[in-house]
């Protein structure tokens, strides 16, 4: 089918170093640099986040939480002096069965 086409349609392969001299080119140029000084308008963030990055600072959001949580619960207050919120002895219940707790 491209082939079909380029027989009835004349092109020219113009080798231009660096867009230099066109003149859509400069104006093209001219507007993008104008618009890169312009601060972005709208919700932050303002380009997307990596799939990695949004877990990371999820499970950094989810770590924090539970140390605040354990922080703020009443009571146990001599337990809270010597033992520190740790997400390795937190899970370690988990593993067990029902017959180990």
């Amino acid at each position: 089918m491209l082939i079909r086409m380029t027989r009835r349609v004349m092109y020219y392969n113009m080798w231009v170093p660096g867009h230099e001299g066109i003149q859509r080119n400069e104006a093209t140029d001219e507007l993008a640099k104008s618009a890169a000084e312009i601060p972005p308008i709208g919700p932050e963030p303002f380009c997307g986040l990596s799939k990695p990055h949004r877990r990371q600072e999820l499970k950094r959001w989810e770590e924090s939480s539970k140390k605040e949580y354990w922080r703020k619960t009443p009571g146990q207050r001599q337990a809270k002096k010597f033992i520190d919120y740790s997400p390795e002895k937190t899970k370690q219940p988990l593993v067990f069965s029902r017959d180990k707790l």
